[in-house]
């Protein structure tokens, strides 16, 4: 440690010495007089610098002003140049408007007297007569154009003239042209009509010929022909047809009756074996859910509105669940949130717990299982003995090179003062050259060691935050653990309430199932209940209706009164053949007659022409000569007009040649002397544009104006020269203040470095008296074990550089890591990928709720459907039977019916709609086989109309129309008047409302048959082939 004092000592000297080579003037004082010394300078160099910025703000003003000044100047230079610019210009002006005024009277011939430049009274007089001048010119530009107006006025006059007389004389020519085209073509025709009129004398007796001929032939065929005669056995005929359609009238009234008691008492046979199978169905259904209704209601006993009961008591179920799921829903909501938190906090207390054991892992790496804090100060301990020891190091050379000199020098101690052989100085100054040469390697040791020293605590200083959260996360860790159980024993609680919630709800839900299950058999219990009670009261209506329709006193049977009607029907039908086809033949000789006596008419028609133009052949020939006459006057008439035509031509060309040439050379010269008008014009208003700038110019009073700028330029310079000579002076005085402050500046510097000078004199002193103790005390120490206990910190040091390096390179390493994955994590598709699960899962449970609702939903109108269609293929089947066993007369088919099988699998969910097979079966006692391939052609035509007509009446009971095309094909005789019957009962059970039945048919005994109707439509074709449609009384 002394060669380090030395050193330091030698140091402090060195820089006394360098400081005192600067100091111009030695300080003589203490101290504490230099400081005050020191004090006043800087008060004096205060007032010198708030001198020198005064001085500098005066000149900066002082500049501003001249700034200001100068730009003033410049604008009254430029104003004032501009204003001898528009000077120049104004006598520019004056000499242009002199000029043109001269050049203008020289145009108009008038006198240019006075000087036009100077202005005043000349220039006005001037301008007067040069206005006179244009208007003269003006007036006489107008008295020529007018002039030329009525010479041009005058020729058109003589040119229209000879226009109108030739067109006259053309109008004239054509219209004898037209008349005598008219003559030729009136002259042919009649000599046309001549030839033919002398031909048409031989037609003529042909015709007569032939007129004696028709008249004979028409009074042989009326004498023949026996009209009147048909006619009256046609009557005859008629009357019958009358009587015979009366007594099938009668007929048709009895068979309706019979036929009316007949439908009823089959009816109530009907709906009697309906209301039987219909009560048998309701026991076994009822029977078939009794224990079921008891199970549900086992304090009461249904009989009636079954579904109203089993649905309020659905009702009652559904908001006992809605209330069971409520608490469900509150359960599992409680569950799932106390299962989140919990994961969470597991989560988090792992975390903690991993970051903890993780940053006790990186201290303990580190610190050696030592306390942070201890290990911290020991190493800010060390690193500031090195950098002490450093420090002393550094010094150490000049020291010992210093003790050396002094050595050999004074050949004593410079310490002590003991005095030494030349022996003893050899072995000191080796010694200590040694030392000299060992100094940059134990330099160079020490600033590694010092280097690594401050890695490492750079490296602790990193690790602090880590210390500091793992006291903070050890007092966290019983928390989040007691957070965990509390919530680990919500979650037992809130699991457990679910539980008993799911218990509670199977019994409602199995209730609820089994309502379902029997909730559309109650339906068909109601329906059936009120089924039961409108048959018994149309089966009592039926009874008491089949009384009153019997007829009193009738003795025939049904088959004898129908045998009696066929009879009629026949007797009618040959009657009605007879009929027509008298009325044909009357027809035929009539028709036969009106043709003869047309053909007649016609010949004394075309006789009575022919004599008529025989008798005109002298006046045509009369009109042709006449025709001729005029057509030579108007030959001759147009040669006179085209002779007078020529000549009006030649002068209307001669005419038109000189006005058209007169025009031209008048516009030619009105042109010129309009031209000259304008170019007048022109000049005057060049004249009048120069004046009314020169008025302006001449209001600007431009030598006054110039004067004044001047005198102000003047005054401007005087005040410039003024500012320039204060400037100078205060630049002068800144110059005189800024040497000063210089001046100061140095004599400051030399207080400093004698103030430096004395405290490098006070810390050598200390030093030395630092040296002197640390020498006396020097020699207690032992050196040996100091030098091992040194090398030995070294190497640690060494290991612990060594131990920071790996850690440095690591750490660089995690932080290369962690900044790519912070990267990889601002990615996109990873950026929000929280926010994104969030939202996917959201979606992905609603989707799941829409599915599971829409499945529920899908369900439910499934059902609805199935029941629906059930209803109705029910309702048809009954519509179905009962027109089968009113129409059908057969013994082999009890009845018919169409069963429908699902084709579904009902085990199976899927997208595709429901598929029904239809097919129709037969019946005979009770045995049901498929009608396809058994039955015959009549049995199919039958059963296709009533499963159509049961079809209509069951989805188209509103639409008032029913239409049939070919009803009877293939049906024998019975089922045709059975379908006659029957379409005669519908017709009578919807005649009193809105109902049209059309059928399309060629058996005209099945129209008949029908009788609910007094005419049809015929649709035949005529001897071309078209269509007639004829309406006929039945």
């Amino acid at each position: 440690m002394p060669p380090n004092k030395c050193r330091m000592i030698n140091t402090k000297e060195d820089q006394q010495n360098q400081i005192r080579s600067k100091i111009q003037n030695l300080f003589k004082g203490s101290f504490h007089e230099l400081e005050i010394e020191i004090q006043n300078f800087k008060q004096s160099k205060s007032s010198k610098l708030l001198e020198l910025r005064e001085a500098e703000s005066d000149l900066s003003s002082r500049k501003a002003q001249e700034k200001v000044l100068q730009s003033k100047i410049q604008d009254f230079e430029s104003r004032r140049i501009h204003l001898n610019t528009k000077r120049g210009q104004e006598q520019d002006l004056c000499g242009d408007r002199s000029k043109k005024m001269v050049a203008l009277c020289d145009r108009l011939k008038l006198p240019a007297v006075g000087d036009f430049e100077a202005g005043g009274a000349d220039v006005e007089s001037a301008l007067k007569a040069i206005k006179h001048g244009i208007r003269s010119e003006e007036t006489a530009v107008q008295t020529l154009s007018k002039s030329h107006d009525e010479a041009d006025y005058k020729a058109q006059k003589a040119i229209d003239k000879l226009r109108e007389d030739k067109t006259k004389l053309e109008a004239d020519f054509r219209m004898k042209g037209q008349m005598v085209a008219d003559f030729v073509r009136e002259k042919a025709k009649t000599q046309s009509e001549i030839a033919t009129i002398q031909r048409s004398a031989e037609t003529l007796k042909k015709i007569v010929t032939e007129i004696e001929k028709l008249e004979k032939d028409y009074e042989n065929q009326k004498s023949n022909s026996n009209v009147e005669g048909m006619r009256r056995q046609l009557a005859e005929k008629k009357i019958k047809h009358e009587e015979l359609q009366a007594k099938l009238d009668r007929v048709e009234e009895q068979i309706s009756a019979l036929d009316a008691v007949a439908a009823k008492a089959t009816e109530l046979h009907l709906k009697e074996q309906q209301f039987n199978a219909k009560e048998s169905e309701f026991k076994r259904l009822r029977n078939k859910h009794t224990e079921n209704l008891k199970r549900l209601f086992p304090s009461k006993t249904i009989d009636t509105n079954y579904k109203r009961n089993v649905q309020t008591l659905y009702d009652d179920l559904q908001r006992q669940i809605k209330q069971l799921n409520e608490s469900m829903r509150k359960s599992q909501a409680t569950v799932t949130e106390m299962e989140t938190t919990r994961r969470s906090q597991k989560r988090e207390l792992d975390r903690i717990e991993r970051e903890l054991t993780e940053n006790k892992e990186k201290i303990y790496t580190v610190c050696q299982g030592n306390p942070f804090e201890e290990v911290l100060a020991k190493l800010k301990d060390k690193i500031s003995k090195n950098n002490l020891e450093h420090g002393e190091l550094r010094s150490a050379e000049v020291l010992y090179k210093k003790y050396i000199s002094r050595i050999e020098d004074d050949k004593c101690c410079p310490v002590c003062h003991k005095g030494m052989d030349g022996a003893d100085v050899q072995d000191i100054s080796s010694e200590l050259s040694d030392e000299i040469r060992r100094l940059p390697e134990k330099i160079e040791a020490l600033e590694r060691m010092l280097k690594a020293d401050q890695k490492k605590y750079d490296q602790l200083l990193a690790l602090q935050p880590y210390s500091e959260r793992i006291a903070k996360q050890t007092e966290e860790i019983p928390k989040l653990k007691e957070q965990l159980e509390e919530t680990e024993r919500k979650l037992v609680q809130a699991s457990s309430d679910l539980e008993e919630c799911q218990m509670s709800i199977l019994e409602p839900n199995s209730s609820v199932q089994l309502i379902n299950s029997i909730l559309g058999d109650m339906s068909i219990l109601d329906e059936s209940v009120r089924d039961i009670d409108r048959m018994k009261k149309g089966i009592e209506n039926l009874k008491i209706e089949v009384a009153v329709k019997t007829p009193e006193g009738t003795t025939a049977s049904l088959d004898d009164i129908k045998l009696e009607r066929e009879a009629l029907r026949g007797e009618l039908r040959v009657e009605r053949i007879s009929i027509d086809a008298m009325q044909n033949k009357i027809d035929e000789e009539t028709e036969r007659l009106n043709n003869l006596h047309q053909r007649y008419n016609q010949m004394k028609e075309k006789k009575i022409q022919l004599q008529e133009s025989v008798q005109s052949l002298d006046q045509k020939k009369a009109k042709e000569l006449e025709l001729g006459e005029k057509i030579a006057s108007c030959q001759r008439e147009m040669d006179e007009t085209e002779n007078k035509l020529g000549p009006v031509k030649q002068n209307l060309i001669t005419e038109e040649k000189s006005k058209a040439k007169a025009k031209e050379e008048n516009r030619a010269n009105l042109n010129k002397a309009q031209a000259e008008l304008e170019e007048l014009k022109r000049m005057d208003a060049e004249i009048v544009r120069l004046c009314k700038e020169l008025d302006a110019l001449s209001r600007l009073n431009l030598a006054e104006e110039i004067q004044k700028i001047k005198r102000k330029l003047q005054e401007s310079n005087e005040e410039m020269k003024k500012i320039i000579a204060a400037i100078d002076e205060k630049t002068y005085q800144i110059d005189s203040l800024k040497k000063e402050v210089m001046n100061q500046d140095m004599i400051e510097r030399d207080y400093l470095d004698n103030r430096d000078l004395m405290k490098l004199k006070d810390e050598t002193t200390s030093l030395k008296q630092g040296l002197d103790a640390l020498m006396q005390s020097i020699g207690d120490m032992d050196a040996p074990n100091v030098a091992q206990e040194r090398n030995k910190l070294l190497e640690q040091r060494d290991a612990i550089q060594s131990t920071k390096s790996q850690t440095t390179g690591q750490i660089a390493e995690l932080e290369n890591q962690s900044k790519a994955l912070k990267k990889e994590l601002d990615r996109s598709e990873f950026k929000n990928a929280v926010k994104n699960y969030l939202k996917t899962y959201s979606e992905s449970v609603v989707l799941k709720k829409m599915i599971s609702d829409i499945l529920k939903y899908r369900n439910a109108l499934e059902w609805a459907l199935m029941k629906y269609h059930a209803e109705k293929m029910e309702q048809i089947n009954r519509s179905i039977y009962s027109l089968w066993r009113d129409i059908y007369r057969g013994n082999d088919i009890d009845y018919i019916r169409i069963k429908t099988e699902d084709e579904s699998k009902p085990d199976k969910v899927t997208d595709k709609r429901r598929q029904y097979h239809y097919r129709v079966v037969q019946a005979k006692n009770d045995v049901e086989i498929d009608m396809r391939g058994r039955c015959s052609a009549g049995q199919k035509v039958l059963a296709s109309l009533i499963i159509r007509m049961a079809l209509a009446e069951t989805f188209s009971n509103n639409c008032g129309v029913m239409a049939l095309d070919e009803p009877t094909t293939n049906l024998d005789r019975e089922n045709i008047a059975s379908l006659c019957e029957s379409l005669r009962r519908i017709v009578t059970e919807r005649e009193n409302g809105n109902f049209l039945l059309v059928i399309i048919t060629h058996d005209e005994d099945f129209v008949t048959k029908l009788e609910k109707f007094d005419t049809y439509y015929r649709v035949s074709r005529d001897h071309d082939g078209k269509s007639i449609i004829k309406e006929e009384q039945l």
